[in-house]
């Protein structure tokens, strides 16, 4: 069973409201101007508030965007860069360090990476289920150990942020010459409504559908060239052909209980299916030699015919649920959350078949094999005389047959508690055997149980993980007395004199032991 530790967070937020009394009771108009002013300003106050460097998208500047996924609603933020595959967004790297150094979380629940690696493809996940993208690019003690390039957090609506019954409803469609048939479409609901006075929820669903096709006509080096009678291809050349239709179905539930102002129990749900259907097909001419070369056109002397088809269907799902509560304990934040997160990469019906025809000269053709007409710069016609015709016909072999399966699943699991505090030396203990079990390590300010108790140092001895002493104040700057600590013969750090900062240093050492 894996262990982890989770330190503790505390932040603070003073709100004032100011009230006018209007000293006559005419009825006012209310006018509602709609803009993307408020996103922009709600992004921004994010990032002031937040003591690291972090940068915001909020959830109206995600609707107005023409974006699909996730990872393209990154790209306009700065110093992040995105890996495209096939036109569309995949992986983020952040200060251009390797997307595998990133950690990626959906309402802080980890997001494994199933594809044997740690990156995360985020071209699955739509904007249309998100609230707002954090990315974080510092490093901090509440951070994994795997956040070093940065971490981005996909936030999902709150119900505790319903003021009154929400609905927003979405429809994309859009047409193309290449694809024709396709109007990709692309559908959003989300709905929101508090039950009672306590309790809300809010509901999202997305479906979007891509077709993407794609003509190519390639060659390699050095490509066309003019050998002054006229224009020639000295390598082999390719005709490819893609027909690809991806899909994408999302789902998010947030249930929010309100005990009271200042507890509250909540749950949020996240399940997202991305396919990826995609068609293949290549032909190429190689073993090419040129026979007269003229102004429009040249005569092929020998040619060989290769066929390649390839067919993949790829489906991911992500899955993540978290659990917890929020309270305030004299004045103090609390949280308590459990997590659990699924990705699964299924890639199990790919199939790569590749065919061969015979290479026919000169002499097989009974003169010139046909001929390149350059006409069209843009578009080379090609052209056989009867004998090759094969070529087109029926004397194509199986050169390869490649089938693959991969199936790739991983899960994520946490569990944290924020904060304990006691002055009762009993306590102390028994959370200390209690770590014995569940507990990675130990950041322990024993205050004057420092000097006199020799239980808590017995129970600390008992506990095999990374144990740091913390001390707000410069202990050996007090009474004699205080110089003394039971609690440092099993410590394997002190850290005296820093404030409640020592409490954070402490934390990234044990992370840093806990690594190596």
């Amino acid at each position: 069973m894996k262990k982890y530790l989770f330190p503790l967070f505390i932040s603070l937020s003073l709100f004032s409201q100011e009230s006018e009394n209007n000293s006559n009771d005419e009825k006012v108009e209310e006018l509602v101007v709609i803009g993307t002013k408020a996103s922009i300003v709600s992004a921004i106050e994010k990032q002031r508030k937040s003591n690291l460097i972090v940068s915001v998208v909020d959830s109206d500047a995600l609707g107005d965007f023409p974006d699909t996924t996730a990872a393209e609603a990154i790209r306009r933020l700065s110093g992040i860069t995105v890996e495209n595959d096939q036109g569309e967004g995949r992986y983020v790297s952040i200060r251009g360090l390797s997307g595998d150094l990133n950690s990626i979380s959906v309402n802080g629940a980890l997001v494994p990476a199933p594809e044997g690696g740690r990156k995360v493809m985020l071209d699955g996940l739509p904007t249309e289920l998100l609230d707002s993208i954090e990315v974080y690019k510092t490093l901090t003690a509440d951070q994994d150990a795997d956040s070093i390039g940065g971490r981005i957090e996909f936030n999902t609506k709150r119900a505790t942020s319903l003021d009154k019954t929400l609905f927003k409803a979405k429809f994309d469609t859009s047409y193309n010459d290449q694809s024709q048939n396709s109007d990709n479409p692309k559908i959003a609901l989300t709905y929101g409504d508090m039950i009672s006075d306590s309790v809300g929820h809010i509901i999202g669903l997305t479906y979007a559908s891509k077709q993407i096709i794609t003509y190519n006509n390639e060659t390699g080096f050095p490509g066309w060239t003019n050998d002054g009678a006229g224009k020639r291809l000295d390598d082999d050349w390719e005709m490819r052909y893609y027909d690809l239709t991806r899909e994408r179905t999302g789902l998010t539930y947030d249930i929010d209980y309100m005990i009271d102002d200042q507890t509250a129990i909540f749950a949020n749900f996240l399940y997202n299916n991305y396919e990826d259907n995609e068609l293949r097909y290549k032909d190429e001419y190689g073993s090419l030699r040129h026979g007269e070369v003229f102004s429009d056109y040249s005569e092929i002397n020998r040619i060989r015919r290769d066929a390649e088809v390839r067919r993949r269907i790829e489906t991911r799902d992500i899955r993540t649920a978290v659990i917890g509560a929020e309270t305030v304990i004299g004045g103090w934040f609390t949280e308590i959350q459990f997590s659990h997160s699924y990705a699964e990469e299924d890639d199990t019906n790919n199939i790569d078949v590749k065919f061969r025809s015979d290479r026919y000269d000169t002499g097989d053709c009974g003169g010139p094999c046909g001929y390149f007409y350059y006409s069209d710069p843009k578009k080379v016609g090609l052209e056989f005389n009867s004998s090759v015709a094969p070529l087109w016909d029926t004397s194509m072999t199986v050169d390869a047959w490649e089938e693959d399966w991969s199936l790739i699943k991983d899960t994520e699991k946490a569990f944290k508690i924020d904060l304990r505090q006691s002055n009762s030396e009993a306590d102390l203990i028994d959370w200390i055997h209690e770590a014995r079990s569940a507990g990675a390590g130990i950041v322990i300010n024993p205050a004057a149980y420092s000097h006199t108790s020799i239980a808590i140092m017995d129970a600390l001895m008992a506990f095999e993980g990374p144990v740091i002493e913390v001390h707000v104040s410069n202990i050996h700057k007090r009474e004699e007395f205080r110089h003394q600590s039971y609690v440092s013969l099993r410590a394997d750090g002190v850290i005296a004199g820093l404030g409640v900062r020592g409490y954070e240093f402490a934390v990234m050492k044990i992370l840093e032991i806990l690594k190596s």
